[in-house]
């Protein structure tokens, strides 16, 4: 059980189970080792203080470490956002709402040329 809390892209927070976590960990060792990263141990230094134990409090709710909210410009509301194996926690007001239209057009795309290829392969 658990997780992690880690800044995620210095635009939010992602919220991961221990084992993606740890996936992603591996994963960044690889991409360092790949890239030459003169100073692979600094960088993953910098992962580890940027990064938190997910806690509940006395009422069951998430808390957000006061310096990983700073970093990321959450001093409000949150919006969780699920996005694969992790959950991104960002500023409520991050997302401009034409954006979000936007973002709803290119899904509503997509969405169709997913239902032309099923009709296709079937």
């Amino acid at each position: 059980g658990g997780g992690l809390l880690t800044v995620w892209q210095d635009r939010c927070l992602a919220a991961f189970p221990l084992v993606e976590f740890d996936r992603y960990v591996a994963h960044m060792r690889r991409a360092l080792a790949t890239a030459g990263e003169a100073e692979p141990d600094a960088v993953l230094r910098e992962l580890f203080a940027t990064t938190s134990e997910m806690r509940l409090d006395v009422q069951g709710r998430l808390v957000l470490p006061e310096e990983l909210r700073a970093l990321v410009g959450i001093d409000g509301e949150v919006r969780f956002q699920g996005f694969d194996r992790r959950v991104e926690l960002w500023p409520a007001l991050a997302l401009d709402p034409d954006d979000a239209a936007d973002h709803r057009a290119t899904i509503g795309l997509l969405q169709s040329t997913f239902d032309l290829a099923e009709h296709l392969e079937g």
